[in-house]
């Protein structure tokens, strides 16, 4: 799961970035790994660059992605219209 937050408490449409990326999931996950605890983060993203920056996030604090799938945001969102119709 993905928090999104700007800096400076501003609206997206104002602001040129995105200032934090984590979650109580991924903390727990990092604080384990700090610890030297082998972690594997088991998630589900989109193929975007948010969700890389993530991934990339976890790999630095020693957190592996193995377990980190990607999906086409386009196939999810189709399903969801066949389900409403």
């Amino acid at each position: 799961m993905l928090r999104l937050a700007t800096s400076g408490h501003r609206i997206f449409v104002q602001s040129n970035s995105v200032a934090h990326l984590r979650r109580g999931e991924a903390n727990v996950a990092i604080s384990l790994a700090n610890y030297g605890i082998p972690i594997e983060f088991v998630t589900r993203l989109p193929q975007n660059d948010i969700a890389d920056r993530r991934i990339s996030e976890l790999r630095k604090c020693n957190v592996t992605k193995k377990l980190i799938h990607y999906h086409e945001i386009q196939s999810v969102i189709k399903k969801l219209k066949t389900k409403i119709i």
